[in-house]
């Protein structure tokens, strides 16, 4: 066999449909619910040979009801009837007990069998466990030669007895995730308030990295699991369902290439998704979008910041070049910029599908690419942040919470706490209709009210100190580096100097 489904009773198994095209499956457990379902059912009605691993607790325990399992056999092709033990590991009562189950399938009686003696090198031993065992309160290893559990078992017929080069699991969540479908009796039995009531869980994973997945370089495996089970590895695709996700909301209006690419090419850290999304005031294809950079860039000399500027906007991005990037490019109407096209995102996206928000003016120059990796998870502990800015503000024309509302980090309990939307009333400004950037710095002034009412919120809730701050020199931090009215060299002369010595402390100014 060359590609084999294992398929477990876990709530991933919801993902059976997004497999490729499998030469067999194996189903562990009891499958009296599974094989009723029509996804199932459409799915084996390929007619690929089935296995089912099944324990012999559903065998002789009352209320297991493997009837329900069996009820369904002449539906499908299953081959083979396989407990999770090798022969040795049976007593004799339980191969008497096993005599008298006659299991009628689609080709006539389906016989029971142990695992063969070829598994016996890649299970536990009794006696080699015990730094596990007593990690996790009782003893792994029950028999001579042992596993688990009965999922892990069909991963071991899949990988060993069929030999396959291409194994896709599913259905395999350690009972960190509920069965896919289950009675209220399972339910009760399996569940306590915060989860499965179980040992199996780390001993699961131990197994499958250490038994499986590392003694069998040269096969691959596919993982789709709600489970916490992260591995990575040469031969190994881990699908976590329960990833966190980020949204990256830009605001579109310079279009500078070197953005776009950067926040692209982040380390995306272990467990997380990450959505980007362009919202834009004008289209990146007008000529005047080029033709006001070129005017700007052109009378730069050679300072640092006049080099970021010229490296910034080297090329200017085009809607194609946007999307393939993995951008989604949005066009809404010139209202307002800063939260103005954050509130336009917010419209028409669910902030409750991402557990982190990123608002962030286009004209910011990104260094490095660990921006997710560490603000969100290194700098702070999760619990103890629900807005990470830049950089403080000063001189603001309000007593600001410490942001410029142009590079921002929201969780989405912050934006629940508001109300899932920004007040943004005291900024009146809107330049629907126009396509050009003001030429005096003042032209947009009004949009410096724009975090008002967010400041308020934040001071009258007594949030201060769960804003956080990724820098104390104003507009740059080792992450971020803020362009003012869409260049980084812009500013007064209290402004620059401070950037200037903070870029000299932090950075080879010859690698940036």
């Amino acid at each position: 066999m060359k590609k084999v489904a294992v398929l477990g009773r876990g709530q991933s198994l919801e993902r059976l449909n997004s497999l490729p095209d499998v030469d067999a499956y194996v189903i562990a457990n009891n499958w009296g619910l599974e094989l009723n379902q029509q996804f199932i059912i459409d799915r084996f009605s390929d007619n690929k040979p089935i296995i089912h691993i099944v324990s012999l607790a559903i065998f002789n325990t009352p209320g297991a009801n493997f009837s329900e399992s069996i009820k369904h056999y002449k539906n499908f092709n299953i081959q083979k009837i396989v407990l999770p033990y090798v022969e040795e590991c049976v007593s004799d009562a339980d191969k008497n007990l096993l005599v008298d189950f006659d299991i009628e399938g689609r080709n006539g009686i389906i016989l029971v069998e142990s695992l063969p003696d070829k598994v016996k090198p890649f299970l536990w031993k009794r006696g080699e466990t015990d730094a596990l065992d007593a990690s996790v309160g009782f003893q792994v290893c029950k028999y001579k030669f042992d596993l688990p559990s009965t999922g892990v078992a069909g991963l071991v017929y899949a990988v060993v007895v069929m030999d396959a080069s291409e194994i896709y699991i599913c259905g395999m969540d350690f009972y960190e995730a509920p069965y896919a479908f289950g009675t209220e009796i399972e339910t009760a039995i399996l569940w306590g308030g915060n989860g499965r009531i179980s040992g199996e869980t780390i001993p699961m994973k131990t197994f499958l990295t250490e038994n499986i997945i590392n003694r069998f370089p040269n096969k691959k495996f596919y993982i789709n699991t709600y489970g916490n089970y992260n591995l990575s590895g040469d031969n190994v695709v881990v699908n976590n369902l329960n990833k966190k996700k980020i949204a990256v909301v830009a605001t579109g209006w310079y279009f500078p290439l070197h953005f776009y690419e950067q926040i692209k090419n982040q380390k995306i850290p272990s467990g997380w998704e990450v959505d980007l999304f362009c919202v834009s005031h004008r289209n990146p294809n007008l000529e005047i979008v080029r033709t006001e950079k070129n005017e700007y860039i052109s009378s730069l000399g050679d300072s640092i910041l006049n080099r970021m500027d010229k490296l910034l906007y080297s090329k200017i991005a085009t809607i194609e070049e946007i999307k393939s990037l993995g951008w989604n490019y949005i066009e809404e109407p010139n209202t307002m910029g800063d939260w103005g096209i954050f509130n336009q995102w917010l419209e028409k996206n669910n902030y409750e599908d991402y557990d982190v928000i990123l608002s962030t003016h286009d004209d910011n120059f990104i260094f490095g690419d660990n921006l997710f990796s560490e603000v969100m998870l290194q700098l702070f502990d999760w619990d103890d942040w629900l807005v990470i800015v830049n950089g403080p503000n000063p001189g603001s024309v309000i007593e600001d919470y410490g942001g410029r509302a142009s590079f921002d980090f929201f969780k989405k309990e912050m934006l629940e706490m508001i109300g899932g939307k920004f007040d943004i009333s005291k900024a009146t400004l809107t330049r629907v209709g126009k396509v050009d950037t003001p030429k005096e710095h003042t032209g947009i002034s009004d949009w410096n009210y724009t975090p008002a009412y967010f400041n308020e919120f934040i001071k009258n809730n007594n949030l201060t100190n769960k804003v956080k701050r990724l820098s104390d020199t104003y507009r740059i931090s080792t992450f971020c580096f803020e362009g003012e009215r869409g260049f980084l060299s812009k500013g007064g002369g209290d402004i620059i100097p401070p950037i200037i010595n903070f870029i000299n402390d932090n950075f080879n100014i010859e690698e940036i």
